[in-house]
C-alpha cells in the first residue's frame, strides 16, 4: 500500500493532537503541585488554630469528650409530630443513629426537647417491655417502660408530673415505629434504650446507667465561629465520630456546591485517568464513619464530594487540655486550583482540541488537493505520448508557482525536446532515402557496367554479392517511404461513413484472383458501417492478406470475418501455419520487426504490420495477433477493432 501524501499529513495531523493531551498532563502535575502545596497551607493553618479554641466553664465537658455508651443528640430544626415515623424530623438519608448499640435509635433535639426514634424488630410484642432510662439536670435517675400492645400516643410516667415524657408507637409485621418526645430537662445528662422479652434483654449501654448525651456545642461553635481562618470550612470532630460543631465557613455544607459537571469534563477526567477517580467520599454526616475519616493527624487529604464532581482538600490537627479528645478539621474546595473540573479549564481544552481538529481538516484537504495535482500531472504524463506516437507538450498546472509547477515545467521541456527528436527522427527517412537514393544509383549503374565485363568467378560472385546489398538498401529506402507516406495519409486522412461489409467482400473477390495459390473463405456480417477512409483500410487489409499468405501452405484457406458486438467491429484475417514466435506478440506490429527465417523473404523490412497498426489506430482502433485453430490446423489470427456504426443512421 502506498504511504501517499494524505496519509503522510493525516498521521501528521493524528500527532498533533498529543499537544492537547500532553497539556492536559501538564496541568495534571501542576494541579498535583498546587494541591499539595495548598494541604501543606491548611495543616499549618490548623495547627495555628487549634490553641485558640476553648470551652466556657460553665458548659458540661461531656459536650467535648466521649464516653461509652454516650448517645448523640442531632441538632433539629423544625419540631416533629408525634406520631411513630421520623420523615418529619428534617433529617437526610445520611443521618446516622445515635448508637451503635442495639437497639439503634436516632435522638434529635430542637430547642432543648429531644426526640427519639427507633424501628424495632420484635418477635413476640406481647412479652415484650421496652424501657426508656434516663437521668435528669439534677442528677436523678428515672426508668420509665411500656408494654408494646396497643397503637397510638400515649404518656410514660415521670417524676416530672409538669412534663410528662409521650411516646407514639405503630406496630407493623416485624415489630413497630417508636417515637419519644422528652421535654425539659428530664434526659438532660444520660439516656438510654432497653428492650426486654422472655429475659433476654437488649439495652444501649452496659453498666448501670445510661451512656450521657451529647450535644452540638454552643460554646465550642461560638469558638470556632471567632477563630476560624477566612477563606476555609472548620468544625470540631470527637474521637468517636461525632461533630461537635456545625460545619462552619463560606459554605456551610457540601450539598450547597453544584452537582455534577459537564459531559465534555468528566470524559477528561476518565479518559487521561484523573487522579480524583479513585478518590474516598466526603460527606457532611454529622458522624463521620471510620473509613472516612483522615488516616492520621496532622495529616492533609484530597477528597472527593459526595454526590459531585468537585474536590476539597482537608486538614486535621488535634486539641489540647480539655479538649484533648477533639480533632479541629479545615476544608478549603480546590475550584480555586487548576483542574479538569473547572469550567474554564474544560473550555481551553474544548478550544485546543476543537482548533487541532480544524488543523488535521485543514492539512487533510490541503493532503487532497496537493495529491489530486500530483495524480492530474501524472496521468497527463503517462498519456503524453499517445498510441500513435503523438507528443503533447501542454500539462496541467504548469501556471503554478510552487514546486509542482516547476516540476510541470520542466516536464513540459523534456516533452518539448522528445517531440522535436521524433519531429527529427520522422524526417530522417525522408532525409535519408532523398540523399541515398543518387549514390545508389551511382552504385547500381557501376556494377551493371561491370558485369557486362570480362570477370573472373570470384569477381563476379563479389559483384553480384554487391548488387544484392544495393537492391536491399533500395527496399529499405522504399519501406521506409511507405511507411512515411502511410503516416501522412492517416494523418490528413479524412474520414466518411462507409460500407465495411461491401468493401470486404469486393476484396475478398480480387484476393482470389490475386492469390490463385490460396483460397479465401469469408465469414462477413451484412449492413456493417464505420466512419473510416476507405483506401486506408484496403492498404491495412492488402497488408495483412499478404502477411498471410506468405506464411501459409499453398492450396490452404485463408480466412476472412467480419463481425459487430456491442458497437465494436470486429475484422479478422486468419491462416494456417507457423504459431506466433514466444515472447510479446505485439511487437510483430513494430518498425523492422520480421519472423521470416527463408532466403526468399530478405526484400522483407517489417513495414507491412507497422503500417496496419498506423491505420488501425487513425480509425481509432486496436489490432492484435494470436494463436488459432482453422479446423483442426493451428494458424495465426490478426484481429482488427474498431468503433462501429450502424448503417442508416447519422
Amino acid at each position: 500500500m502506498t504511504f501517499g501524501l494524505r496519509r503522510q499529513l493525516l498521521l501528521i495531523g493524528v500527532l498533533t493532537l498529543l499537544l492537547p493531551i500532553a497539556s492536559v498532563f501538564y496541568i495534571r502535575e501542576t494541579e498535583n503541585a498546587l494541591r499539595q502545596a495548598q494541604g501543606q497551607f491548611l495543616s499549618d493553618l490548623a495547627r495555628s488554630t487549634a490553641p485558640l479554641i476553648g470551652l466556657d466553664d460553665a458548659e458540661s465537658p461531656l459536650a467535648a469528650t466521649s464516653y461509652p455508651d454516650s448517645v448523640f443528640a442531632l441538632p433539629l430544626t423544625r419540631t416533629p409530630t408525634l406520631d411513630g415515623y421520623r420523615e418529619d424530623w428534617g433529617l437526610d438519608d445520611t443521618a446516622r443513629p445515635a448508637t451503635t448499640q442495639s437497639p439503634a435509635f436516632w435522638l434529635g433535639d430542637y430547642n432543648g426537647t429531644l426526640w427519639l426514634h427507633a424501628r424495632l424488630t420484635l418477635a413476640d410484642p406481647a412479652g415484650t417491655r421496652i424501657g426508656l432510662a434516663c437521668v435528669d439536670a439534677n442528677g436523678d435517675f428515672n426508668v420509665m417502660s411500656f408494654l408494646p400492645n396497643d397503637r397510638g400516643t400515649f404518656a410514660l410516667t415521670s417524676r416530672n408530673v409538669d412534663a410528662p415524657v409521650r411516646a407514639s408507637w405503630q406496630p407493623d409485621a416485624r415489630g413497630g415505629q417508636l417515637e419519644i418526645r422528652i421535654p425539659g430537662t428530664d434526659c438532660a445528662r444520660r439516656l438510654g434504650l432497653s428492650v426486654s422479652a422472655n429475659d433476654i434483654n437488649r439495652a444501649t449501654y452496659s453498666g448501670s446507667l445510661p451512656g450521657p448525651v451529647r450535644r452540638v456545642s454552643r460554646t465550642l461553635t461560638e469558638s470556632l465561629r471567632a477563630h476560624r481562618p477566612a477563606g476555609v470550612d472548620a468544625y470540631l470532630l470527637a474521637s468517636d465520630g461525632w461533630r461537635l460543631t456545625p460545619v462552619i465557613g463560606d459554605r456551610a455544607t457540601l450539598d450547597e456546591r453544584t452537582a455534577g459537571t459537564s459531559f465534555t469534563a468528566t470524559l477528561y477526567r476518565r479518559l487521561l485517568g484523573n487522579n480524583e477517580r479513585n478518590l474516598p467520599i466526603l460527606s457532611d454526616a454529622w458522624r463521620i464513619l471510620p473509613d472516612e475519616k483522615l488516616s492520621q493527624a496532622s495529616a492533609a487529604r484530597v477528597r472527593s464530594v459526595a454526590n459531585t464532581n468537585d474536590t476539597v482538600t482537608i486538614a486535621q490537627t488535634p486539641l489540647t487540655g480539655a479538649l484533648a479528645d477533639t480533632t479541629l478539621v479545615l476544608r478549603q474546595n480546590t475550584s480555586a486550583i487548576l483542574t479538569l473540573a473547572n469550567p474554564s479549564l474544560v473550555r481551553l481544552t474544548n478550544i485546543i482540541l476543537i482548533v487541532t481538529v480544524l488543523v488535521v481538516g485543514l492539512l487533510l484537504a490541503y493532503a487532497s488537493w496537493l495529491s489530486a495535482r500530483v495524480r492530474r500531472l501524472a496521468r497527463a504524463a503517462a498519456t503524453a505520448v499517445s498510441a500513435r506516437g503523438d507528443i503533447s507538450t501542454r500539462l496541467p498546472g504548469n501556471a503554478a508557482v510552487d514546486e509542482i509547477g516547476d516540476v510541470t515545467r520542466g516536464f513540459e521541456t523534456l516533452l518539448g525536446r522528445v517531440r522535436e527528436q521524433q519531429q527529427w527522427l520522422k524526417s530522417l527517412a525522408d532525409t535519408l532515402s532523398h540523399e541515398l537514393r543518387t549514390p545508389i544509383a551511382v552504385v547500381q549503374s557501376s556494377l551493371d557496367n561491370l558485369g557486362h565485363s570480362a570477370l573472373s568467378d570470384a569477381q563476379r560472385a563479389l559483384a553480384e554479392r554487391a548488387s544484392d546489398g544495393v537492391a536491399r538498401l533500395r527496399a529499405i529506402l522504399n519501406a521506409m517511404s511507405t511507411a512515411n507516406r502511410a503516416e501522412q495519409a492517416a494523418r490528413d486522412a479524412r474520414f466518411e461513413q462507409l460500407d465495411l461489409s461491401g468493401l470486404l467482400a469486393q476484396l475478398a473477390d480480387a484476393y482470389r484472383q490475386t492469390f490463385a495459390r490460396h483460397g479465401f473463405t469469408t465469414d462477413i456480417v451484412d449492413n456493417v458501417s464505420i466512419e473510416g477512409n476507405a483506401e486506408l483500410l484496403v492498404q491495412m487489409l492488402d497488408k495483412l492478406v499478404e502477411n498471410a499468405t506468405q506464411f501459409a501452405p499453398d492450396d490452404s484457406d485463408i480466412v476472412l470475418s467480419l463481425n459487430m458486438t456491442d458497437d465494436l467491429v470486429t475484422l479478422r484475417v486468419s491462416n494456417t501455419g507457423p504459431a506466433l514466435p514466444a515472447g510479446d506478440s505485439a511487437r510483430l506490429f513494430d518498425s523492422f520487426v520480421t519472423q521470416r527465417r527463408d532466403d526468399t523473404d530478405s526484400q522483407h523490412m517489417g513495414f507491412g504490420l507497422y503500417i496496419a497498426r498506423l491505420i488501425a489506430e487513425a480509425h481509432r482502433g486496436r489490432i492484435a495477433a494470436l494463436d488459432t485453430m482453422i479446423g483442426t490446423t493451428s494458424g495465426v489470427t490478426i484481429s482488427v477493432t474498431l468503433p462501429a456504426m450502424v448503417a442508416g443512421t447519422p
